[in-house]
């Protein structure tokens, strides 16, 4: 695994290049590791850990497009138009996962 610095939208973007794999993929979006052990002869246990957002990167989602309410002709510009209220992704996650097989 190697961090490239790539930048985009933003100048720190961070992409991770898993050259076994031939893969590139966003640095801040998502990340996975595995252990697996081994329990006797046919047991074992895998813990997994899982993040998304790893850098908490806020995307913010588009615009509220709505300029005017269309009651009348002539009404002012609404004070909602323009603003953005949504986020595009979610906050950083984390999850760890346990799988156990006997």
């Amino acid at each position: 695994m190697k961090l490239l610095y790539t930048p985009g939208e933003t100048m720190d973007a961070i992409s991770v290049w898993l050259p076994e794999k031939r893969v590139l993929m966003p640095g801040d979006t998502s990340s996975a590791r595995s252990r697996r052990s081994l329990l006797g002869a046919s047991g074992g246990v895998e813990l997994r850990l899982e993040a998304f957002n790893v850098f908490n990167r806020a995307n913010v989602g588009i615009p509220n497009r709505v300029v005017f309410s269309g009651a009348s002709e002539g009404d002012p510009p609404l004070s909602t138009a323009g603003q953005i209220t949504t986020m595009a992704t979610d906050a950083r996650q984390v999850q760890l996962g346990v799988k156990i097989t006997f």
